[in-house]
């Protein structure tokens, strides 16, 4: 193969025929013309160490591979740090629980202690303070002025101490509201869901009673939600005790995985370290297979095309398209030149020269084409 291919064609005029002893009938035929094109030559593509290049690149990938499973296998037992995380906010969240349920508790203590305070007057049946005294009179009526002020007067005393009980704003209301805020659905046992459900019912029907009594511009009876609070009261006692054992079965776990990463903290960060290293040597084998393997795709498809080219090459000589012959020599040609000179893509010299330098082998030519005569150090192009 010439290093550069040189584009044209040329016509000789060749006679039939030199023997003048031939009759006149020959020596009268036209003279044939003959076209030479130019078309650049592929030969099929075949790597022979292909095979055994790409099986390394393989066996390489696998052991990497393996290292990798191996590490992270390894590795499994420190995703537990991330349910240690878990299990350290819901401790946190425990505490917190604690802390409401003590605040709530001491609140509604308060409030039933206030309540008490409230609920002695009313022992004294018959007495104007008496809570059925004051329905009985409000029912039936009095034409002792007298004791109608005062009634009036005991009433709005009675309504001020309600005020003062501070009803109107519960406890348990701010207690459920940071729970459905922050602690919701962090302990799933259905006791301790069960039990704040009912607490929550206990508040809705206690609330109602009090608006019932202030629509119906009743005196407030005290006893018409003591008894609420004090069931809200043993409520929260056994929530408290539904958090201690969640927070001792946490403990637990928090101690067993504790004791699992005591081991494997220094691998840790080896394994962080190493990991990604060797994902990365991974890269240079498939690069080199994919390599491999899209040479071989291009130069075989090239090989196709010159064989389609060429047969379309002969139709059209069969046809004598000597102008379509011209043009398609030139095209071919001027396509591998840039190619062949092209300064910043080398490979496809590389490969080009690689694809036949079977054929050069075999014919005993240099990869330049050039062969050496015998006893003269000078080369000829074949």
């Amino acid at each position: 193969m010439i290093r550069n291919p040189v584009l044209g064609d040329e016509e000789h005029e060749k006679p039939t025929g030199i023997d003048h002893a031939l009759n006149q009938e020959t020596k009268n035929k036209p003279e044939k013309r003959v076209h030479q094109f130019y078309l650049v030559k592929f030969w099929p593509y075949k790597d022979p160490d292909e095979a055994f290049k790409i099986a390394e690149a393989e066996k390489l990938i696998d052991n990497l591979n393996q290292k990798l499973n191996q590490m992270d296998l390894q590795f499994s037992l420190l995703k537990t740090h991330s349910q240690l995380d878990h299990l350290r906010r819901q401790e946190r969240i425990i505490v917190l629980q604690f802390e409401l349920q003590k605040r709530i508790s001491d609140d509604l203590q308060l409030v039933l202690d206030k309540l008490h305070s409230a609920i002695v007057p009313h022992e004294r049946i018959g007495s104007p303070n008496h809570t059925q005294g004051f329905q009985s009179w409000i029912s039936h009526g009095s034409i002792n002025l007298g004791i109608e002020r005062k009634m009036i007067k005991e009433m709005a005393r009675r309504q001020h101490r309600v005020n003062d009980l501070g009803l109107t704003n519960s406890p348990v209301e701010a207690f459920l509201w940071q729970i459905m805020n922050f602690c919701w659905g962090k302990i799933e046992k259905p006791g301790y869901t069960g039990m704040l459900e009912k607490l929550q019912q206990i508040e809705d029907g206690k609330k109602k009673a009090l608006a019932h009594s202030a629509e119906k511009a009743n005196i407030f009876n005290p006893f018409s939600v003591k008894s609420a609070i004090e069931e809200q009261i043993k409520i929260v006692k056994k929530i408290s005790i539904e958090l201690r054992e969640e927070e001792q079965e946490v403990k637990s776990k928090i101690k067993r995985l504790e004791k699992q990463l005591k081991p494997m903290k220094d691998k840790a960060s080896v394994y962080r370290a190493r990991r990604p290293e060797t994902a990365k040597r991974k890269e240079a084998p498939q690069r080199r297979i994919l390599k491999l393997r899209q040479t071989s795709v291009k130069m075989n498809g090239m090989y196709d095309e010159y064989v389609s080219l060429l047969s379309h090459a002969r139709e059209l000589a069969r046809n004598k398209d000597i102008a379509a012959l011209r043009k398609l020599s030139q095209h071919q040609v001027e396509e591998f030149t840039r190619e062949w000179n092209n300064p910043y893509f080398k490979t496809f010299r590389i490969n080009y020269e690689f694809s036949i330098s079977d054929s050069l082998r075999n014919r005993q030519l240099s990869h330049q084409g050039r062969i050496r005569l015998r006893n003269d150090s000078k080369e000829t192009l074949r």
